[in-house]
């Protein structure tokens, strides 16, 4: 039950508004300013795009993970989930496929770009040949020197109270942890009426829909009987998209705001 809380399960959190993120751009808590502003920014975008469900799955993150690429002539960030890290078996006994989430660059505010931001962090952390490990999340420099802005040591657990942090900083109301990231995703794709698995690529219409999360149903009987009923209806549609016998067709923007 402890684990299950610490990984937001049966814990109502606050979604993060479009009025908080402007306070958070507004007063420089997110951007590139500084080493400890833009592992802030990395960590808040990469649980909100890639709908990060754990402080876990923030940990477990690895360079490896995600790509920076070019599709079709877009710059894009790729993102594939390690399955054998959070689902214990491995895929041979599970038979879950990866969550893998592509988000393009924002063209119209490149300095709020998840794209730009992610290269520049990349710029900023030393090679792979002089890192620990592999982990994603590196500890900042307090007053680097040189080109790159932290050290070969990954920040260990300081990440988990990231948003937190923020939303005190910027005296923001509310209920708000790093899962209030993933919250925010479900919150805006339910909203526009996108099923929160659903992202898929159709060529006949030229829609880009990306896979966000899949339907929970481990721990189902934590939630209400609507709640239930509701991520029952989700997987139900992912199968049928996976099956090509969906016939939903959506189109969200690739960019946090607005989901469209």
């Amino acid at each position: 039950m402890k684990r299950l809380k610490a990984d937001g399960v049966g814990l109502e959190k606050d979604p993060i508004s479009i009025n908080d993120e402007e306070q958070l751009w507004a007063k420089q808590l997110l951007g590139e300013s500084s080493p400890h502003v833009l592992l802030d920014t990395i960590v808040f975008m990469c649980g909100m795009y890639f709908a990060l469900r754990s402080r876990k799955e923030h940990r477990d993150l690895k360079f490896d993970l995600i790509k920076v690429l070019l599709i079709d002539g877009k710059k894009c960030i790729q993102y594939t989930e390690n399955c054998y890290k959070n689902n214990p078996g491995g895929l041979k006994h599970q038979k879950i496929e990866p969550k893998v989430v592509t988000h393009y660059e924002n063209i119209s505010d490149p300095l709020r770009c998840f794209v730009k931001l992610l290269e520049v962090y990349y710029s900023r952390c030393p090679p792979p040949e002089q890192r620990k490990t592999d982990l994603f999340y590196l500890t900042p420099i307090a007053k680097p020197k040189g080109t790159f802005w932290f050290s070969a040591i990954p920040v260990g657990q300081n990440t988990s109270k990231t948003v937190s942090r923020l939303r005190k900083a910027a005296g923001i109301e509310g209920y708000k942890t790093n899962y209030s990231l993933r919250v925010t995703t479900a919150t805006q794709l339910f909203q526009a009426g996108i099923d929160e698995q659903i992202y898929c690529h159709d060529n006949k219409y030229n829609t880009l829909i990306q896979t966000v999360s899949r339907a929970s149903l481990k721990n189902i009987s934590f939630y209400p009987a609507s709640r239930r009923q509701r991520l029952r209806q989700w997987a139900k549609q992912c199968t049928e998209i996976a099956a090509g016998t969906s016939s939903l067709i959506r189109v969200a923007s690739p960019c946090r705001t607005p989901w469209i």
